[in-house]
């Protein structure tokens, strides 16, 4: 059913960008939201990459509340934009490696320990092959809980240190690569302008405005299925490893309060030609969802967590199926006036 109702969403581009240029808001999208979304993280995966080299240059000295902090910038400038998987971001897995994540197995826990008990290192260059042993999932287990900076510091310190410069290295070069292919002269944005295809990723800009549309309500369902989730199956199941993403780090929810503000965002220049009912009505589900998910941050206990938990994930479905509704009855109902316009 889920593959069904996204293969609904290609026709919706074509409405809700019923401009003379059905590009227009498309192009908004990426030079106002997209474009400088991934510059952010590519700036805040280089101040990372730089402080793990630092730190691990001197161990005994150095400020390991910078490599907290250097993470926190990059999980905050990735949950404004990782629902945007169109075109770089989805080349070569790159979304996927930079974040590993779904992982009920705990492959990146296993991934981790085998590089510690085996005391193998890559370069960022050799680690980009190695499958769950990179990504911001690894440094956030190299930097909590609390006595994970112990460790950084003692005996295996060396080697979690190298662990972390080749991770560290590897997400900087992921998000480079995702910058250089949306804006250099052969990048998605240029095809996108020149209304051409970009790799396997669209044909033309109508396509490309159709997948960022289907990336967008698949981030809603992403919200609710996933990561309000496992939220909901960690706190019901508190004696149990956590599932959630960032769950170590206690990011978890602002995660996806960042998803869920930014997936509005950039929505809303496909919105402008719509009607004024439909614009409320999709605006009072996404202002419902966010006062859902800020109840969750001040559950006062377990038990409140998970009432509040429910109440959210009942909040995004509906979001996600007004989102759904709008996007496809605007559809048929510029297509109608398509007809009308032909006779």
């Amino acid at each position: 059913m889920r593959a069904i109702r996204l293969a609904l969403l290609p026709i919706a581009f074509f409405a809700l960008s019923a401009a003379a240029d059905p590009g227009v808001p498309l192009r908004t999208v990426i030079d106002d939201f997209i474009i400088p979304r991934f510059r952010t993280v590519a700036q805040t995966t280089a101040v990372q990459e730089r402080a793990w080299q630092s730190f691990c240059a001197d161990r005994a000295h150095g400020d390991v509340g910078q490599l907290r902090l250097a993470y926190g910038e990059v999980a905050d400038a990735w949950a404004n934009i990782e629902f945007v998987r169109i075109g770089p971001a989805g080349a070569e897995m790159r979304a996927e490696r930079f974040n590993w994540w779904l992982d009920r197995a705990d492959t990146v826990g296993h991934a981790l320990n085998a590089m510690l008990v085996f005391r193998d290192a890559p370069a960022a260059a050799k680690i980009s092959e190695e499958s769950a042993a990179q990504g911001l999932p690894i440094l956030e287990r190299l930097l909590y809980p609390d006595d994970a900076l112990a460790r950084l510091r003692g005996d295996s310190g060396a080697w979690r240190c190298a662990i972390g410069e080749a991770v560290a290295g590897n997400v900087d070069n992921l998000a480079q690569s995702i910058l250089a292919d949306w804006v250099s002269p052969a990048g998605a944005r240029a095809a996108i302008v020149a209304n051409r295809r970009w790799k396997y990723a669209f044909i033309d800009d109508n396509e490309a405005g159709s997948v960022l549309l289907t990336d967008l309500v698949a981030g809603l369902e992403n919200l609710h299925d996933n990561k309000l989730g496992l939220m909901l199956r960690d706190a019901m199941h508190a004696d149990s490893p956590p599932l959630a993403e960032d769950a170590r780090s206690g990011r978890s929810l602002r995660d996806a309060m960042l998803n869920l503000a930014g997936i509005e965002r950039a929505l809303a220049p496909f919105l402008t030609h719509g009607s004024a009912a439909q614009n409320k009505q999709l605006n009072t589900a996404f202002d419902e969802a966010m006062r859902s998910l800020g109840a969750i941050a001040a559950a006062k206990n377990g038990g409140e967590r998970v009432v509040q938990l429910r109440a959210a994930m009942t909040a995004l479905a509906r979001l996600e199926q007004t989102a759904r509704h709008i996007v496809i009855v605007t559809a048929g109902e510029h297509s109608e006036s398509e007809d009308s316009d032909d006779d």
